[in-house]
């Protein structure tokens, strides 16, 4: 009989299927060069209509793969089915749209070998673009795009995460079996549904972690290429980005943020300004705040 795993690797997809072909050869190469019996990969196919299955079946030629067909549509409902299923002592998440480097999963296995002091591990994210980025990106770290292009990038060192570190990201992030049946699943109001770019659902679970006093940690050498599609930064889908992430905010928040026409137009204002001055990237940012405050009037 073989002993539970240490870590199971679960990647939730929704009709993607070329990008998580790429995504399944990189992760071969990180567990070529680790035990065995250390890990699980498990796929949870979260009703796609395209060929992810065939993809799988394809992948399981060169490794172990448990497939999963969760049929209600959501990111939430994708993760809270992985939290029923894995056998490891730790739940590592990463995504379809990523790239893995070859010494990732080696990395997550030593600090959880020491072990470290904490409930939860987020791994370092760079973004990878397929194409070359949009001259008007001049500064990659503002508010937001940071998060639309899914970046996570504390450094190359590992540290324990601070209160005002940022929480990390749901492309690569590990935690424990203990902090589950501590807190429980995902919240399903939040997270992406389908296509719709809704936001929050790992952010808002590692919060109430931390509430509990449960500790977090960085692995700065345990690291995955985000691939960035420049299509998704046209201005549509750079304000719908925003409206979900007012939904999220004010659903996660305890006191509801206030939204105004003020606000508003005062965005508006700046983002002209901003284009005029050639800084297209900020004139977007405040487009995005534009869809935050909508978001949040939604949520009403």
């Amino acid at each position: 009989m073989h002993s539970a795993p240490i870590i199971s690797i679960v990647i939730c997809t929704y009709n993607r299927c070329k990008q998580l072909a790429a995504m399944l050869v990189s992760l071969k190469q990180s567990i070529d060069i680790v035990d065995r019996c250390k890990y699980e990969v498990i796929v949870i196919d979260n009703n796609s209509s395209d060929d992810t299955r065939k993809i799988v079946e394809k992948a399981k030629e060169d490794m172990s793969i448990h497939y999963i067909f969760e049929k209600k549509q959501g990111l939430s409902n994708a993760r809270n089915r992985a939290i029923q299923e894995f056998a490891g002592e730790w739940l590592l998440f990463t995504d379809d749209d990523v790239l893995i480097d070859s010494k990732w999963l080696q990395n997550y296995l030593a600090l959880i070998s020491k072990p470290v002091d904490a409930g939860f591990i987020g791994g370092r994210i760079v973004p990878l673009w397929q194409e070359p980025a949009p001259k008007w990106l001049k500064d990659e770290d503002l508010a937001f795009f940071s998060g639309l292009l899914g970046k996570y990038d504390l450094g190359a060192d590992n540290h324990l995460l601070s209160a005002t570190d940022p929480t990390p990201c749901g492309a690569n992030f590990a935690v424990s079996r203990s902090l589950i049946e501590s807190v429980g699943s995902f919240r399903t109001d939040l997270g992406v549904v389908g296509r719709v770019p809704a936001r929050g659902e790992e952010t808002e679970y590692l919060h109430r972690a931390m509430s509990q006093g449960i500790p977090g940690y960085y692995s700065g050498k345990s690291l995955c290429y985000h691939l960035v599609d420049k299509k998704i930064l046209n201005l549509q889908y750079l304000y719908r980005f925003g409206v979900q992430k007012g939904i999220a905010a004010a659903r996660m928040a305890n006191e509801k943020p206030r939204s105004s026409w003020i606000k508003i137009f005062g965005f508006s204002i700046r983002g002209l300004y901003q284009l005029m001055k050639g800084r297209g990237d900020r004139a977007r940012q405040c487009l995005i705040n534009i869809g935050v405050q909508r978001g949040i009037r939604l949520a009403a």
